[in-house]
């Protein structure tokens, strides 16, 4: 195998491992604003980032996620699922 084809190779399964785990980590945020909407207030992220060094600029542009938001997201992962599921595929037989 030549050094540029192996190159080629390593730089593949290196996108594929972050591609995987960029995904993973996104549907572990959804998941969890889900189970959490109520405590996604701008109180608790008040309460959470007391003490911070720039709290002040974050909470003046902090906005609390609904219901409303969730299922917006959700529509849109939905929307998307069959280009999901292609990367998917491309990702696990790279």
């Amino acid at each position: 195998m030549s050094k540029e084809f192996k190159t080629l190779f390593d730089y593949l399964k290196n996108l594929q491992s972050r591609y995987f785990h960029a995904l993973s980590a996104f549907y572990v945020i959804v998941n969890f604003a889900g189970s959490n909407i109520k405590k996604l207030s701008q109180k608790d992220f008040l309460e959470f980032h007391q003490g911070r060094t720039f709290l002040s600029e974050l909470f003046k542009q902090y906005k609390a996620m609904d219901n409303k938001d969730l299922a917006e997201i959700k529509n849109k992962i939905s929307s998307h699922e069959k280009i999901i599921k292609k990367l998917m595929i491309i990702v696990i037989n790279i």
